[in-house]
């Protein structure tokens, strides 16, 4: 489904001498990694494409140079982009309310707690946009978990002072945004429709075999995490370049033997305790 509201053809665009910056935190984001990837990227490629894109920070370090798609099945987090393309002000002027209430606040838990209680229904699509903000920036790690019933249940950050958005980046996140196809539904099938059948290049993050059980409200386990083999081979066949971040496990080795696997060092966060955290290695993987 796309979320465009407008959609201009994709062409490539002049990037911004200073670029845009992820406007939303997201766990298992790949902000400190973005240099690595891009070393791994193709040369070459006509069309990118972000799958699981959460906060994009790939797709914001490439600062606008291929014409591009983000992709996810989060529906609030792919409203945020909407309105982050198409009403910047609006949801500034949003966030800026919500930051005044947060830093005025005697108890910023209570009220971090409120606004994760609020029912989307009884919101703008604006409104949507500036709680997502909010809470992946208040939330521990950036995390955005929601229950069975679709209820938001990350804990309290912690941090009593805290920047909850900048007017400047989003404005130029909006900029970026003009010509970029948003689409809310799973990879697999917004995917046959993006990508050509050749010259596109895909980068794919899904949730971690063995670390993260759960994508949205849905779970996601070895069955899912098969199919995505089993898709990208088919990419592989089609004459599609991808590219996939996911944990070093016996059961991702095996489903992508054939394929170049590299190592790679990455910190992570896994709770809100403190020895859920550290140095692990996980594996970057691609078709070329």
């Amino acid at each position: 489904m796309s979320l465009s509201m407008a959609r201009p053809p994709l062409h490539l665009i002049p990037p911004n001498p200073k670029p845009a910056q992820p406007f939303v935190a997201w766990m298992g984001g790949k902000r400190r990694l973005t240099g690595l990837l891009m070393e791994h990227m193709p040369a070459e490629y006509s069309w990118y494409v972000e799958a699981f894109c959460g906060g994009g920070a790939l797709f914001w370090a490439l600062n606008r140079k291929r014409a591009s798609a983000l992709v996810d099945t989060n529906a609030e987090l792919m409203i945020t982009y909407s309105i982050v393309q198409m009403e910047p002000k609006a949801l500034i002027d949003a966030l800026g309310d919500l930051e005044l209430q947060y830093c005025a606040s005697d108890d910023k838990k209570a009220f971090h707690r409120k606004i994760s209680q609020q029912r989307k229904g009884r919101l703008s699509l604006v409104g949507i946009a500036a709680r997502c903000i909010f809470l992946t920036k208040t939330s521990f790690g950036g995390k955005w978990r929601t229950n069975q019933q679709g209820k938001f249940n990350t804990c309290w950050s912690g941090h009593e002072n805290q920047t909850i958005y900048d007017a400047d980046n989003i404005m130029r996140c909006s900029e970026a945004l003009q010509y970029v196809e948003l689409r809310c539904d799973s990879y697999h099938k917004e995917l046959r429709e993006l990508v050509p059948k050749e010259g596109g290049f895909v980068y794919l993050d899904p949730p971690y075999h063995g670390v993260h059980n759960q994508y949205g409200s849905n779970r996601w386990g070895d069955n899912d995490q098969h199919y995505l083999s089993r898709f990208c081979a088919g990419m592989d066949r089609a004459g599609v370049k991808w590219m996939l971040s996911n944990s070093d496990t016996p059961l991702i080795r095996e489903w992508y033997k054939g394929f170049a696997i590299h190592e790679i060092q990455a910190g992570r966060a896994l709770s809100c305790r403190a020895e859920g955290s550290g140095a692990v290695t996980e594996l970057l993987i691609k078709n070329y």
